[in-house]
């Protein structure tokens, strides 16, 4: 489980490779403070075990700022 507390730009590179294709789920939760959180979690039915390889949680907060990366690195 992760929270997503700051977003940092790293340095651009050119890959050979041909990333995972997986399946994602996402849901809501509630934190004691009454707030919500989105919860995405990744897995790939075709790996050995099946299972889930990562979860990552928003606040409202991280999810605006990943919202404004999204448009202007991908000229949404």
């Amino acid at each position: 489980m992760a929270k997503i507390v700051n977003y940092t730009k790293g340095n651009s590179y050119m890959t050979n490779t041909i990333p995972t294709e997986v399946n994602c789920i996402y849901n809501t939760q509630k934190l004691y403070n009454g707030s919500k959180m989105l919860v995405i979690k990744t897995y790939n039915p075709k790996s050995v075990n099946g299972g889930i390889s990562q979860t990552i949680h928003f606040t409202k907060e991280s999810a605006l700022e990943l919202i404004a990366i999204l448009k202007k690195e991908l000229d949404l």
